[in-house]
């Protein structure tokens, strides 16, 4: 009886979980994990068929992480590199991937320059401002703050028409800005704190390919893309969504 209880114990799938500062995705044969705190990719190969069971049955996920027996030598590695842990975070770690993009908010044939004002200006420095001081610390902490103002917001996040408005009006103004080495991340943290300043909250999201490795960022509306080509960040898997 001992045998047969080693034996079932011994074949079932086993759960772990994703650390706080840990994210992850699925790409292909290989599961993708990010250290925000050190902004670090880490492609573990699976084998076939061991592929492990995602909690929210989307490509991008938190929390559970159900892996199979087989897996197991794996799995240990991912434990002692501190990538998972067997207990459970204190938050609920979950995050919903963002809805598919299906066009983008305003086209560069749609901005309408005369609707530019003062305080546009003046939101869209003091964004860019902001934008580079983020850049300078941790991706993780930089994720905490995009949390935790949007946690304050109750109801609705965001209004279309506005949203439209202040988007084509930092689109007009880009090109006023200095070029950044991380443009798509340094763009996003911008629009991200123009947007806010005006109490519009969107998606944050993060997105990779394997091959080649690539990481990409871009902020999202429902399945309205602000500040990027649709059809290109098509080719990205969610890793991360804020």
């Amino acid at each position: 009886m001992e045998t047969l209880k080693e034996e079932i114990a011994e074949a079932t799938p086993q759960t772990y979980f994703l650390p706080e500062h840990i994210h992850a995705c699925r790409c292909g044969s290989h599961v993708i994990f990010l250290d925000t705190t050190q902004e670090h990719y880490t492609a573990v190969t699976w084998p076939a068929g061991d592929l492990p069971f995602l909690c929210t049955g989307e490509s991008a996920w938190r929390g559970r992480f159900v892996v199979d027996v087989h897996s197991q030598p794996y799995v240990d590695e991912l434990l002692d590199r501190g990538l998972l842990t067997r207990t459970r975070p204190s938050e609920n770690g979950f995050v919903a991937v963002a809805a598919e993009p299906a066009t983008r908010l305003v086209a560069e044939d749609e901005l309408e320059p005369r609707s530019i004002r003062l305080v546009h200006i003046a939101q869209f420095v003091a964004a860019r401002w902001c934008a580079r001081r983020l850049l300078k610390r941790p991706l993780f902490e930089s994720i905490q703050r995009f949390r935790r103002r949007k946690a304050r917001v109750s109801g609705e996040v965001f209004d279309l028409p506005t949203l439209r408005r202040l988007v084509n009006a930092y689109q007009c103004l880009r090109p006023l800005g200095a070029a950044h080495e991380r443009a798509d991340l340094f763009d996003s943290y911008a629009l991200l704190e123009f947007l806010s300043a005006r109490d519009q909250y969107v998606s944050f999201v993060l997105g990779i390919t394997t091959v080649p490795l690539r990481k990409h960022a871009w902020l999202q509306a429902d399945h309205y893309v602000l500040n990027e080509e649709p059809a290109f960040v098509r080719g990205f898997k969610p890793i991360l969504v804020v």
